[in-house]
């Protein structure tokens, strides 16, 4: 950069744009006074201590008064732009290990600025005076942004012209990041202040100099801690979610601690280890950067938990202080294909087990760890309540890292392990194991450490182990002894299922199932169906099919006790015992089964009532009424009410300031009682946001949370983010598509709501007469016009400012995203459009009225997808399905039949046991 006083460089178009405070610039401005801009040129050289005006949306690793005009120092700013993989390594290295749950992320661009041995103003009266070196580095994935500030020697903080005298006094120097917006902003500690000198000797990573922060969002993320932290505010926990099996380290961070006489205890509120399970916590980093690390025991709740640092420092021999802060964990089960352990039982000719084999990926775990234990891990969960763990077994001791290991079960005499669920005892059907590989010689609590020391499977191997290894007349015993216990037999009331696959995809209360969920436990069917969200009693329904048809044969879904959401009462209720009885076992014993968990057939299956939204918002009541509302604010969709529990609102608003004559959905509030509030709202740089009561959703880390089950929902979410599928227990189901910066939804709601909707989605009551009711109850006619329904309709269901669900970020309230007076262009003429938009929407008028007000042709084809989407919807949910009178089981018997369509076939069977 030349040499100059008060200088910016040219504007450097950037290759990616750069992801800052929830904006996306495109260019950059680097500045002699030690920052960077991306709004315009810095033209200020005393830090403004105070947030800067919008046009300095800023970095600044060391905002002073800086001076490069003598020649004869070897000063100078040097800045590039870098794709090089080596400076990405590099850069990459330094994020992964300063935010842990990013492991994985594979950062594309980075841009380096470093003001060399630099002297303050004025040079030209103190040539040769105290010299700084620093660097500011910013780099991002496209998605995720960070900086990382770099600080060599630090000799000065101010300049003459900022009333210092010798490079200190005045207005010392200030780091930090500023959106330019009044509101956001984040400062280093000791900003303005002559602290700055010391800048090189502090971290928030616990190294000295260096500094790392995460940029993209409205909220600066420190890797370290914040000194004005309170018992109100919210930990950051890295990574934001384990699973039940728990065996690992998490960082949590937020209070800035003194580790000197500090001790900490973790702790986590697990609805089945009442009232807590706790830990110790461990201190690392110095003040600026300390963090704790929490072991995380065994869970046994999925969904959301909160986790608690206790921190207790002794001021002297006498006096002890107590602070207490809170955050949130996500809990989630383990995925159906384990966790990197593999495992096969082999037996012998005559059925007795032989060996079994275990494979594994070697790099998996840490470089350089030599040997593992194998170990079964055994849970009693006879009391769901209060699970324990009743043993750990280890199978393999000391076990070289090479990725296979063979117990040869059938070898052992001596030290041949006695394993408990493999003995005919009644009590043992509330046994649950797991399998774990873990680094010989490792222990988690004494070492924080984050990469992988173990893998495990408790998922679909671990239980097909049991099947396998267990003698086939102990499994049969296991099974009559829970057939003929009490309670048992379950009241059901789950949603019936769909009697057709055709229903079962349109059905947004159901599900597809893992595909390997369905190769093990439904060998031969094509596909299954799973409620999303638990009945109110918590069970849930499994609809399996076969040749588009529901399938109850002796390999087809069940009833539920308890929902896959509860995965330990789940496994224990309905899995453990299927293993039991069904197993590769004969059918008359897995009818057993049958008789406890029985199978739907789809007779009294009634379907939902579909709705939707789309585009410039078009919609379809849940009576199928269609009409088109531009409001510009935010909208009940569902008014909840003392007869229907559910609330949903929506906001609308211009897609951009060109396209302002309609507007498209930008975000749902979705709240139910005594259930956490669902916010989803766009994003420029993440496509979506995600919120929980108001605490943002980690959903683009690598391998990030994309399933989470709470009382009462459901949510999944798409790979891509291009959808969000919300079941909740009271029988409503969404789906919010995020697509072509235009948010869109699918509705359905249980016929049992019927009468009880209030909201833009009309009275749901199979008549359409009312569906365009306003607030206050008055019917708006069907043949309104757009401007009549926009103003007489439409506007009566906006929210307030003391009912709205939303919740505010940026420093926005209510009043900026709500505009009554707002109208939109009613004189729409569809005939008077080109040729060419009309042969683009195929002379659809939803699609040709938004390509007209958007010229978005993405919106316009996703206008086209919903309706032909929807049409198909109504169209399969709308007919009729004919099946025959139900069969009753005969005396000292059962019967096979997969379902009750003309022409099928069922098989009676006499009991031979």
């Amino acid at each position: 950069m030349p040499r100059d006083d008060d200088r910016s460089s040219v504007g450097q178009n950037l290759t990616i744009a750069f992801p800052f405070f929830d904006a996306l610039f495109s260019q950059l401005w680097v500045n002699i006074n030690g920052a960077m801009s991306f709004l315009s040129p810095i033209s200020k050289y005393t830090p403004a201590c105070a947030p800067v005006q919008r046009a300095f949306s800023m970095i600044s690793p060391f905002w002073a008064d800086v001076d490069t005009r003598d020649p004869g120092y070897n000063d100078g700013i040097y800045f590039r732009e870098s794709l090089d993989d080596t400076d990405l390594q590099q850069a990459q290295t330094e994020i992964i290990n300063a935010f842990p749950n990013l492991n994985g992320i594979q950062l594309k661009w980075v841009f380096i600025v470093t003001w060399y041995n630099v002297t303050f103003y004025d040079t030209q009266n103190h040539p040769g005076q105290k010299r700084n070196t620093f660097q500011a580095a910013i780099t991002t994935d496209g998605i995720h942004s960070f900086a990382i500030f770099y600080y060599n020697n630090i000799t000065w903080t101010t300049g003459d012209a900022s009333h210092g005298v010798n490079g200190f006094g005045g207005t010392p120097a200030q780091a930090g990041f500023d959106a330019g917006d009044i509101t956001h902003r984040l400062m280093i500690d000791g900003s303005c202040t002559s602290e700055m000198l010391t800048i090189q000797d502090r971290s928030n990573v616990n190294f000295p100099g260096k500094w790392i922060f995460r940029v993209d969002s409205s909220d600066i993320q420190t890797a370290g801690c914040t000194t004005n932290f309170t018992s109100t505010d919210i930990l950051r926990i890295s990574p934001t979610f384990v699973t039940t099996f728990g065996q690992v380290n998490v960082e949590v961070s937020g209070p800035c601690i003194i580790a000197e006489n500090s001790t900490v205890t973790c702790r986590i509120y697990d609805p089945t280890q009442m009232p807590y399970v706790e830990s110790e916590g461990k201190i690392i980093g110095t003040f600026n950067s300390a963090k704790v690390v929490c072991p995380i025991p065994f869970l046994f709740t999925t969904g959301r938990l909160q986790l608690e640092i206790d921190v207790s420092h002794n001021v002297n021999s006498s006096e002890t202080t107590n602070s207490v802060y809170n955050g949130f964990i996500y809990v989630t089960e383990m995925s159906p294909d384990g966790n990197g352990l593999n495992l096969k039982v082999n037996k012998a000719l005559n059925g007795s087990v032989d060996n079994t084999i275990f494979t594994w990926d070697p790099e998996r775990f840490v470089n350089g760890t030599e040997f593992v234990d194998i170990q079964i891990i055994v849970f009693d969960l006879s009391t769901i309540t209060k699970p324990v763990v009743k043993s750990i077994i280890k199978i393999g001791k000391k076990v070289e890292n090479i990725g296979k290991w063979i117990w040869n079960y059938a070898e052992e005499e001596a030290e041949k392990p006695s394993l408990p669920f493999c003995h005919f005892d009644p009590t043992e059907i509330y046994l649950q194991i797991a399998f774990e590989a873990i680094e010989f010689g490792w222990d988690e609590y004494s070492h924080p450490d984050y990469r992988s020391h173990w893998l495990a499977n408790a998922g679909i191997e671990a239980s097909q182990f049991i099947g396998d290894f267990c003698d086939d007349w102990v499994r049969e015993a296991e099974c009559e002894a829970w057939y003929y216990s009490s309670g048992t037999t379950i009241t059901i009331d789950s949603q019936p299922c769909p009697p057709t696959l055709e229903q079962a995809q349109v059905d947004l209360r159901f599900a597809p199932e893992f595909s390997r969920d369905v190769a093990f436990y439904h060998s031969g069917e094509d596909i299954c169906y799973q409620s999303v969200a638990p009945s109110p009693n918590g069970g849930g329904q499994e609809c399996c099919y076969k040749n588009e048809e529901i399938d109850c044969s002796i390999n087809g879904g069940h009833s539920e006790e308890r929902h896959p959401n509860y995965p330990f009462s789940h496994f224990i209720d309905d899995t453990l015992p299927w293993i039991m009885c069904c197993y590769k076992q004969d059918e008359e014993i897995c009818a057993k089964y049958q008789a406890k968990r029985p199978c739907d057939r789809g007779a009294n299956y009634t379907p939902p009532a579909p709705a939707r939204g789309t585009g410039d918002p078009h919609l379809n009541t849940f009576d199928g009424y269609f009409y088109t509302f531009n409001g510009f604010g935010e909208f009940w969709i569902l008014q909840n009410s003392s007869f229907q529990p559910l609330a949903v609102q929506s906001r609308m608003e211009p897609l951009n300031a060109t396209a302002n004559e309609a507007t498209i959905f930008s975000g749902f509030v979705f709240a139910v009682p005594n259930a956490a509030i669902i916010q989803i709202q766009k994003s420029l740089i993440r496509i979506v946001d995600i919120y929980i009561d108001g605490q943002q959703l980690d959903i683009t880390s690598p391998n990030s949370l994309k399933r989470l089950s709470m009382d009462g929902w459901q949510m999944i979410i798409a790979e891509d983010l291009s959808a969000i599928h919300i079941g909740f227990s009271i029988g409503f189901a969404f789906e919010i598509t995020t697509i072509s910066g235009a948010f869109g939804f699918s509705a359905s709601a249980s016929p049992n709501w019927s009468g009880k909707t209030l909201g833009l989605l009309g009275i749901f009551n199979g008549h359409q007469d009312d569906d365009l009711t306003s607030q206050n109850g008055t019917i708006i006619p069907l043949n309104s016009t757009l401007q009549q329904i926009h103003e007489n309709f439409g506007l009566t269901w906006i929210t307030t400012s003391e009912t709205t669900l939303f919740k505010y970020f940026n420093g926005k309230t209510w009043d900026d995203y709500n505009h009554i007076e707002y109208m939109p262009s009613f004189s729409f003429d569809p005939n008077a459009v080109s040729n060419h938009t009309k042969e683009l929407c195929d002379n659809d008028w939803a699609c040709i009225f938004d390509y007209h007000y958007t010229g978005s042709a993405a919106i316009a084809n996703q206008t086209i997808s919903s309706n032909q989407i929807y049409n198909e919807t109504v169209t399969a949910l709308n007919k009729t399905v004919e099946t025959c009178p139900q069969l009753k089981s005969p005396a000292n018997g059962y019967f096979n039949v997969p379902n009750y369509f003309e022409g099928a076939k069922a098989q009676f069977n006499l009991a031979t046991k």
